[in-house]
């Protein structure tokens, strides 16, 4: 089975789902500089920079889109 497995944890490390279970999201399509799943896109920008794009349902109106913007730290 091929997708991207998530588990969500709440600040003192202790898991929302239960243990060994995740929440799954199918794999859909793979392209040069992004990798889509049902739910989530990731996209690489950059060398040193990539998003990830969730459709994060609302309940009772439609999915919104939240980015999360993530850059390659200089050492």
């Amino acid at each position: 089975e091929t997708g991207l497995k998530l588990k969500h944890f709440h600040p003192d490390l202790k898991g929302w789902e239960d243990k060994g279970v995740t929440v799954d999201f199918p794999l859909v399509k793979v392209e040069k500089n992004a990798v889509y799943f049902e739910g989530y896109t990731f996209v690489k920008e950059s060398k040193n920079e990539f998003n990830v794009y969730l459709a994060q349902s609302g309940g009772d109106g439609p999915p919104r889109e939240l980015v999360f913007q993530y850059t390659r730290r200089k050492k």
